[in-house]
């Protein structure tokens, strides 16, 4: 596997990770984490960010 093709797959992993902490931070009311955690996603990762609004 290409080194680019890792690292994209890591990039997805990395934004799957900060959008569970993200539901984890809303279920929890913490309201600026979550935020933090929701544009780190879309950041990483904007399609999976589209699917879930």
């Amino acid at each position: 596997m290409s080194p680019l093709k890792k690292l994209n797959q890591l990039r997805k992993i990395v934004a799957i990770h900060f959008m569970r902490k993200a539901g984890e931070s809303w279920l929890n009311r913490e309201i600026l984490s979550t935020l933090v955690y929701r544009i780190a996603t879309a950041a990483l990762n904007p399609q999976a960010t589209v699917h879930k609004i």
